[in-house]
């Protein structure tokens, strides 16, 4: 007789049974720190609960929640302030992941919060209050910084020295480098898929025309690629990293492939467009994601393909956004790993844990 099916919140209950059991046996076995690494970004709210001994990260728990700030940022008659709403899921995201990270056995906690906090009038006021509040021990980063921890982010996940890592989010990029064999330089974008989808509205729509003319205009407003960052991108692919709702899983869920070039983005761009509406290409990602998720993601939770396909209207922006990203920097491929944002180099960045304890 099959077993009954359990409402989420006892599969949560579950999981964090499981957590703390395992937090306790890591703690007397390793003597190692449980960690929760917070990365609190223009479009989700992240966290991982991870056991760190020295390099070593075993994680215990991975989290997302989507908080669409950045986007809210830059809606119609703004003011350059977030809305209450926004401030509202933001403060609510915080405190589930904070209840989450206490379930899951975590004794440090530290994070980080990228382009949107920087950005809008109310961030840092919003954030600093929430941080205390929960004792999260959050900071704002400035973008040079964030650049670094996407660097150590993307060492990790591909498990070796990357000639270049590729960082993006809704409203900022990072292009990093180590530059003979010293420190990690980063090319810092100022822009995000956020602002790719506020100029693609202000142009029309998701249409063939706006596509172009969006493309065409963020190619021209990027700073060019400094000689390091040039040189660096001719050893090897990009080394790109993120959840599912990256812009980078959207190429590769739509190419059905872990690594793309600038035609593999085109070709998905024209294929979303002729799609027609959000609707349509949320059907078409759902399905298609979940034939190759094995070769984009083999190591990402499988239960989560069953959830919806996140923010697909956003999937055209995003793909605007990389299409010329590539073409302005002469990126000629990039490789996709799985990650919960820049968790993994916040775990690996001994300064934050230093200043939390």
């Amino acid at each position: 007789m099959p077993l009954p099916a359990l409402e989420k919140h006892q599969r949560l209950a579950l999981a964090a049974a499981a957590g703390l059991a395992a937090a306790a046996y890591v703690r007397r076995k390793l003597k190692t720190k449980i960690r929760a690494a917070f990365d609190i970004g223009s479009g989700e709210h992240k966290l991982v609960v991870a056991a760190v001994h020295g390099t070593t990260v075993r994680v215990l728990h991975s989290e997302v929640s989507t908080v669409l700030l950045a986007q809210d940022l830059t809606r119609p008659g703004g003011d350059g302030a977030l809305s209450a709403g926004a401030l509202r899921a933001s403060k609510e995201a915080l405190g589930d992941l904070a209840d989450r990270a206490t379930a899951y056995g975590a004794t440090e906690r530290a994070g980080v919060a990228t382009a949107v906090f920087r950005r809008a009038k109310n961030g840092t006021e919003h954030l600093t209050k929430c941080s205390e509040a929960l004792a999260l021990n959050l900071k704002i980063v400035p973008q040079s910084l964030e650049g670094e921890l996407g660097f150590l982010t993307a060492c990790a996940a591909a498990g070796r020295e990357v000639a270049c890592a590729w960082d993006s989010g809704g409203g900022s990029f990072q292009l990093s480098a180590r530059v003979g064999g010293g420190g990690v330089r980063v090319y810092a974008g100022p822009v995000g898929n956020a602002d790719a989808f506020a100029q693609l509205r202000d142009l029309g729509g998701a249409t063939a025309p706006a596509v172009k003319a969006c493309i065409a205009a963020l190619t021209e407003a990027l700073p060019q690629a400094p000689a390091w960052l040039a040189a660096a991108l001719r050893e090897g692919p990009a080394v790109a990293f993120g959840h599912r709702s990256s812009c980078f899983r959207v190429a590769c869920d739509a190419v059905g492939a872990s690594s793309f070039g600038p035609e593999d983005v085109a070709r998905a761009t024209a294929k979303l467009c002729a799609l027609g509406d959000d609707g349509a290409r949320a059907d078409w990602f759902q399905y298609v994601a979940a034939g190759h998720a094995h070769v984009v993601a083999p190591l990402a939770d499988r239960a989560a393909l069953d959830e919806p396909y996140p923010e697909p209207h956003l999937a055209i922006a995003k793909l605007v956004l990389v299409a010329a990203v590539m073409a302005k920097l002469n990126v000629a491929r990039v490789k996709y790993h799985e990650t919960n944002g820049s968790c993994l180099g916040v775990l690996l960045h001994e300064p934050f844990w230093e200043e939390a304890k």
